[in-house]
């Protein structure tokens, strides 16, 4: 039977059995190849039909030919779309037939507005420098491979919406780059399922990294999952994110992550440096992905753990060695104790020394003492105790006359628990007027 016959056989045929038949101005005439064959071997055959379905829902080209499809845009299990032709031939398997999507716009080739509206709909294309740069595997998906039946299928990744509301995407199927005459189809992009935000269990003090986190309940498309995760610190009163983070560079408040895939569910971090605060400090950090916002409260409390710094400076007949606490918690007793000078007779007085920041709790009796301890306490009255925060050391008023410029002092400093500091103090030439009055 001639070609023209057949086609027209083929119509009358899908009329009477009610399904609805391919438009035959939408064919296109022309030669092809499968792999290995004589290029121009083939000729074209007709689509009979085609169905456009979820790649979840039951397999449909035999029951009806539906040309829309509702998918959940950006899910990698329920955002791609199945695209089912039905030709008048079987072809052999794994054979290649020249179908391809574009946006319903395209009226020609490298056309860069269509392009732009196919890689707002497809996941897994770009447009860099006005040129389409496909995935690997979207590409793959998208090609019509033959299976040896009558039916070629080929899937389109559907792209994440960036808001919270479905978006329809018009499309075409082009069958050998008849622009003109493509078949339409759309789909409708269904929002993702919206992230879950996780704020840090522990109390946000300083000194110690506060991370919170979000999970994606949903596996993502890789496209979709490579958009950022921006979190947005309101007021760098309350600290700033964590060294080597990569940051917005007109706004450093922001962090511009990503979900880490090592993770299930999907993950991002954002790791907050608290600030040394004095007093607790409270504002707000918002997470936002895919048009979604998510406002986490956040308190910064001042820290109570304590990292001591030593320093030694003159007073009138002696030294005076002090400490502070980088932190804005307590710190507990510290021995400082004089080592003898080169010269003895210029030893200082007395050999040693406690300080400490914040009080001290103690129970009567000759029991040590225990900065700021919270436990209870039996066989004595508790009681709390300031213990100064600086030691004067004095040299013999008799040696002061022998004291020369350049005289140096050296004090060692321990706690009960924590490792030795030495702290090396050297007379200078406005010290010495200090010390000696003179």
């Amino acid at each position: 039977m001639p070609a023209k016959s057949r086609r027209l056989f083929l119509l009358v045929a899908l009329s009477a059995s009610g399904l609805p038949a391919t438009p035959a101005h939408a064919q296109s005439a022309g030669t092809f190849a499968c792999a290995g064959e004589r290029p121009g071997s083939r000729s074209l055959p007709l689509i009979v039909a085609y169905a456009v379905s979820a790649s979840t829902d039951p397999d449909r080209v035999r029951s009806g030919f539906p040309h829309e499809a509702s998918v959940i845009g950006g899910h990698a299990q329920r955002g791609i779309v199945r695209i089912d032709v039905q030709l008048d031939t079987a072809l052999p398997a794994g054979c290649v037939l020249p179908l391809q999507v574009e946006s319903a716009a395209a009226t020609a080739p490298n056309d860069i507005a269509s392009t732009r509206a196919l890689a707002s709909a497809v996941d897994g294309i770009e447009v860099l420098n006005g040129q389409p740069r496909v995935d690997p595997v979207t590409a793959n998906m998208m090609r019509a491979v033959a299976n040896g039946t009558d039916t070629v299928r080929l899937e389109v990744p559907i792209q994440g919406t960036d808001s919270q509301r479905q978006v329809r995407h018009a499309l075409k199927l082009i069958y050998n780059r008849n622009y003109a005459e493509g078949l339409p189809f759309s789909v409708v992009a269904q929002p993702l399922d919206r992230f879950v935000v996780s704020a840090p269990a522990q109390r946000i003090v300083h000194g110690e990294v506060a991370r919170l986190h979000v999970t994606h309940p949903a596996p993502l498309l890789p496209e979709t999952a490579n958009w950022p995760v921006r979190v947005l610190l309101s007021d760098s009163a309350l600290g700033s994110w964590l060294a080597g983070e990569p940051l917005n560079p007109a706004n450093q408040r922001e962090l511009m992550g990503g979900w880490d895939s090592r993770f299930t569910p999907l993950r991002a971090e954002a790791p907050l440096q608290p600030a040394n605060v004095a007093a607790p400090v409270s504002g707000t950090v918002t997470f936002s992905w895919a048009g979604q916002n998510e406002v986490v409260p956040v308190t910064v409390n001042p820290s109570d753990g304590c990292d001591p710094s030593f320093t030694a400076s003159a007073v009138p007949g002696g030294v005076r060695v002090s400490m502070t606490n980088r932190l804005r918690g307590s710190c507990p007793a510290h021995v400082v104790t004089t080592r003898v000078p080169d010269r003895v007779v210029l030893q200082l007085a007395p050999s040693s020394a406690t300080i400490a920041v914040g009080a001290v709790r103690t129970v009567t009796g000759g029991t040590q003492p225990t900065l700021n301890s919270s436990t209870s306490l039996t066989g004595g009255r508790l009681a709390v105790q300031q213990v100064p925060s600086s030691a004067t050391f004095t040299i013999n008023p008799l040696a002061l006359i022998q004291l020369g410029v350049g005289t140096r002092y050296v004090f060692e400093i321990r706690s009960k628990a924590g490792p030795a500091h030495f702290v090396t103090y050297t007379v200078s030439a406005a010290d010495h007027a200090v010390i000696t009055g003179k």
